[in-house]
Formats: structure tokens, sequence, C-alpha cells
């Protein structure tokens, strides 16, 4: 907890365990999404596509997320282009709501 509410923190890679998103979401941090198994996955697409403050990692046909994948996405949400910002800007409202 004392990571994530750190102001230096500008994002966090998850594997979207219900904890680990509450934890993000309290302290404003936008995620990178990286769900593994079980209620991870379902947890990703409420976090993604419904509160929106969260990216979700692309599995390569081979079945394997590339570094390629890791680098665009922490990019986009650290050094924040347009869907990092957003995401950024999302997570500071569901921040003051929560």
């Amino acid at each position: 907890m004392k990571v994530l509410s750190h102001k230096a923190t500008g994002g966090f890679m998850t594997h979207c365990g219900w904890n680990s998103a509450l934890e993000s979401l309290v302290n404003g941090v936008p995620m990178i999404a990286w769900p593994l198994y079980a209620e991870q996955k379902m947890n990703v697409v409420l976090l993604a596509e419904d509160l929106k403050v969260a990216v979700r990692v692309r599995v390569g046909e081979s079945g394997v997320i590339g570094r390629e994948e890791i680098a665009r996405l922490v990019r986009s949400v650290i050094e924040g282009d347009q869907e990092g910002m957003r995401l950024r800007r999302r997570a500071e409202e569901l921040k003051e709501a929560a």
C-alpha cells in the first residue's frame, strides 16, 4: 500500500486480484492488467471496460506476451499518451469518489 500511495507511482502492473485492484483504485493509480486465472479475468473486464482505469495486456498469436507489448503499455500509462492520460484522469476521479 505504501508503494501505491507514493506520488512517484505512475502505474501498476497487476494480475487483477481484487485486493490489488482495490488498493490501486483507492490510491488513484491506473493499471496495466495481466490476469492469470479464475476471477482475475472477470475483474479485468470491470476495470478496463466498465471503470476504464486499466489497459489489458494483449497476448500474441503464439500465446506469449511480448516485451514490445509490455513496453508499449508501460510507456502509455507512465509517460501518458492520450490513452494513458484518460486512464490517469479516470483513476483520479475514482480516488476522489472512494
